[in-house]
């Protein structure tokens, strides 16, 4: 018998909600038994679907740093439909790339328009 389960994106973006509610602790403890069995797993499309709701819908949206981590601590044991670990660190290097870029460009707009 079969007895792994997959985690939704939901579940992900739940446990991460501000201040205390239901859902929460009932994905954090889902979470953690995910983890801690051995028997939760996502596939690569539950990451994406995550990551695009952290960096664009989060308040405020989740850091690089904080992805790389979550990507590290959480995904990583849980990934077992997946395309590759590398190419989700190779996705956030690239995302840490453009805001970094974006924010250059940002620098340099307004002090050209306070000359």
């Amino acid at each position: 018998m079969n007895d792994r389960f997959f985690l939704d994106t939901n579940i992900f973006v739940y446990s991460l909600a501000k201040g205390p509610t239901a859902k929460k602790d009932q994905a954090d403890l889902l979470i953690a038994d995910a983890i801690t069995s051995g028997k939760g797993m996502v596939s690569y499309q539950v990451v994406q679907e995550f990551f695009s709701v952290a960096f664009r819908r989060f308040t405020p949206p989740m850091s690089p740093s904080e992805a790389e981590q979550y990507l590290a601590m959480t995904f990583r044991p849980l990934l077992a439909l997946h395309s590759s670990y590398s190419l989700f660190g190779q996705a956030l290097y690239l995302h840490r790339r453009a805001l970094m870029s974006m924010v250059n460009d940002q620098r340099r707009e307004s002090g050209r328009s306070s000359l």
